[in-house]
């Protein structure tokens, strides 16, 4: 995991009001012919993989670029909660949904 830079906040950052977290690719050839996007729900849907591990282990078995991740994280004074580990509903554990009000650092991984 790194610390995500102030240009990937500015970018991304008005995107969070809510969602848990994006999954996106840095160079992307993840277009539907490729079997990226079948794979990548095929992925969430069977089998109790996290969200961003569905979407790199895609993005590996179809060569669809360099894929990348990231979230918000709200700190409370002794531990912090996001959602880094989420599944697709009904499949795992699924963390909260962080209003942007709330949010005071993010988790990023390529």
């Amino acid at each position: 995991m790194t610390v995500l830079g102030k240009g990937a906040w500015t970018r991304w950052g008005p995107a969070f009001n809510g969602p848990a977290y994006s999954d996106g690719p840095s160079i992307s050839v993840a277009q539907a012919q490729t079997g990226f996007p079948k794979q990548f729900a095929g992925n969430m849907l069977n089998s109790k993989l996290t969200i961003q591990k569905a979407w790199f282990d895609a993005a590996s078995a179809k060569g669809a670029g360099k894929p990348a991740a990231m979230g918000p994280i709200h700190w409370y004074p002794s531990y912090g909660v996001w959602d880094f580990n989420d599944h697709y509903w009904g499949k795992g554990t699924v963390g909260p949904c962080i209003p942007k009000s709330q949010i005071n650092g993010w988790w990023y991984i390529k």
